[in-house]
């Protein structure tokens, strides 16, 4: 089994408080292995472009097309003529 969180094995106090405020452990300062403690499992976001037609009109179809589906937070792009060219 791999575990989730590998910590380095420093002996000297120098090189430990080093990494403390260079890397340090994930949801811990300086946040360099992200803000959350640990990612849960199926915590992906629904990921979805916006753009299309005005702010109303996004909004409607983010709620219709996120309904139903397993993941609370959504991961917007901008539209795809910006995006792709």
């Amino acid at each position: 089994r791999i575990p989730k969180v590998v910590l380095p094995k420093y002996k000297d106090w120098g090189d430990i408080l080093h990494w403390q405020l260079q890397e340090n452990l994930p949801g811990s300062f300086p946040y360099t292995a992200g803000v959350f403690p640990l990612k849960r499992d199926g915590e992906d976001p629904t990921r979805m472009f916006a753009g299309e037609g005005g702010p109303e009109r996004t909004n409607k179809r983010f709620h219709y097309v996120s309904l139903g589906q397993p993941a609370h937070r959504l991961s917007t792009a901008f539209d795809s003529v910006t995006l792709y060219g």
